[in-house]
């Protein structure tokens, strides 16, 4: 693993333990994320902008879905989404796709934004996403660099 994205990895580890846990998770009478959200194609296509700010076609930012997903139902079926996303990512990237690495970190870096300001729950939704990246470190520099911008632009407009 280098030690840079090593060193990301655990910036966002100990972020995430910071942030607190209370009430939110369970409760149902939350709208959910958009429609947008919890569409694997739509999500896909949307990162393709990175490094520059992604938008779903709603307009919706990726931190705002985990944001929205308070309910527990909102949550899983969130979860299936983006978590097959970045396993498809992750995929690509093994394979020397560097905008797939870029689009991972990206999305890795909005699911940290989202989930900082989140109930508590929202985080192992995030560190799920982050297992994806530790399959593709140390693949090559160029692909921990693309990873390492798509995260830095993910946190920073996503």
């Amino acid at each position: 693993m280098s030690r840079r994205l090593a060193a990301w990895l655990c910036a966002l580890a100990a972020a995430a333990g910071a942030a607190g846990c209370g009430a939110g998770a369970g409760d149902e009478s939350a709208t959910g994320p958009a429609v947008a959200c919890l569409q694997e194609d739509q999500v896909l296509a949307a990162l393709r902008a990175a490094p520059q700010p992604v938008r779903l076609p709603d307009g919706t930012r990726l931190s705002e879905c985990l944001r929205a997903a308070t309910a527990d139902a909102a949550l899983q079926n969130l979860g299936v989404v983006l978590t097959a996303v970045s396993d498809r990512l992750a995929d690509d990237a093994l394979d020397g796709r560097r905008e797939a690495a870029l689009a991972l970190g990206y999305l890795i870096g909005a699911a940290d934004a989202g989930s900082r300001s989140s109930q508590g729950i929202q985080l192992e939704l995030a560190r799920r996403l982050e297992g994806s990246a530790r399959r593709i470190d140390g693949t090559s520099p160029a692909i921990d660099a693309a990873v390492l911008r798509g995260l830095a632009a993910g946190r920073e407009t996503g």
